[in-house]
């Protein structure tokens, strides 16, 4: 049994929580549509909120933010996974590599990009620590 070491919080990134609060593993299922794509969705996508799916006028502001942000909420050796928008991969990989983070990207069924894993350090060690900038399953 887990239960008792799992803890679920809420909250808008990290604006809820206390500072110095650090955590084993981060999932985030950020807004990742930009303006332009919220013209283009499903209409069943659009029976939730809006806020749960626009990022901003490129899409990515949420995801940058965590880049940008994660470091100071992650242990040492923690790791983060985001689901991010078909075709966000290498934008997204881009952020995180700017924050020094090793990233892999993970593509969905339909082989689009949909999920980004990342760990904090600097790049020379990400294959000691088994992670590296991966794109559905080839070194970039």
């Amino acid at each position: 049994e887990v239960g008792h070491r799992v803890q679920f919080l809420k909250s808008d990134l990290f604006l809820s929580l206390p500072t110095g609060r650090k955590f084993d593993l981060i999932v985030s299922n950020p807004p990742y549509l930009s303006e332009s794509d919220m013209q283009e969705i499903a209409p069943e996508v659009m029976k939730e909120p809006r806020q749960a799916l626009l990022a901003g006028p490129r899409g990515t502001e949420c995801i940058e933010r965590l880049a940008k942000e994660a470091a100071d909420f992650l242990k040492p050796d923690g790791r983060m996974f985001i689901e991010i928008g078909a075709g966000q991969g290498r934008e997204a990989g881009d952020l995180f590599a700017l924050h020094g983070w090793d990233y892999r990207i993970f593509k969905d069924y339909n082989g689009l990009d949909r999920v980004l894993a990342a760990r904090q350090g600097p790049p020379e060690q990400a294959a000691v620590r088994g992670m590296s900038k991966r794109v559905a399953g080839k070194k970039q």
